[in-house]
């Protein structure tokens, strides 16, 4: 079952990264390009390792992105999931890339609800070395949240997260600033 959510995860990246790719080909080539629709963003929160002692560790992420619509966005960035105390004395961190599709839904000019989902690249290491606990490869990511525009250029996303792994699964709860060029 893991290998076939492994190779789905791979065709999806790599369609992603195609797109990720050809999007800002296809707008320089087109005259008068500007970056209206970008956003990058970043913050903080907390991540609960369902595998460890239950507390939440600080974590981090920084994106960006591209809106189509005001339906959808595509998003790339990092994240670092913290460190954990799992049982049997290991310490264990996860952090990598991610890739995301976002549908957002306007309830209003302000403020706007959306679910995500896409693929991470996190490596996962373990203190002292384990071979069960280590692990790099694709793997899914989804989420939801809400968002607060603030201006025009400026809004709060607070968002949950869930990072599957082989062995760990880690929600993320995080509070984000993204600076919109609109």
């Amino acid at each position: 079952m893991y290998t076939k959510v492994n190779r789905f995860c791979k065709a999806t990246i790599s369609a992603i990264l195609a797109l990720v790719l050809a999007v800002p080909v296809m707008a320089f080539a087109v005259d008068g390009f500007s970056l209206n629709g970008a956003y990058v963003g970043g913050g903080g929160g907390q991540t609960r390792i369902q595998e460890s002692d239950g507390s939440g560790k600080t974590s981090g992420k920084a994106f960006l992105g591209y809106e189509f619509n005001k339906t959808f966005s595509l998003e790339a960035g990092y994240v670092d999931l913290g460190k954990h105390d799992i049982s049997g004395g290991a310490t264990v961190r996860a952090r990598g890339p991610f890739i995301e599709v976002l549908a957002g839904f306007a309830a209003s000019e302000t403020i706007g609800p959306f679910v995500k989902a896409g693929v991470h690249r996190l490596k996962v290491a373990a203190q002292p070395p384990s071979a069960d606990l280590q692990d790099q490869d694709f793997a899914p990511v989804w989420g939801a949240g809400l968002n607060f525009n603030i201006g025009k250029h400026v809004g709060l996303r607070f968002e949950w997260e869930r990072f599957k792994t082989r062995r760990l699964d880690s929600d993320f709860v995080s509070a984000n600033i993204v600076h919109y060029y609109r």
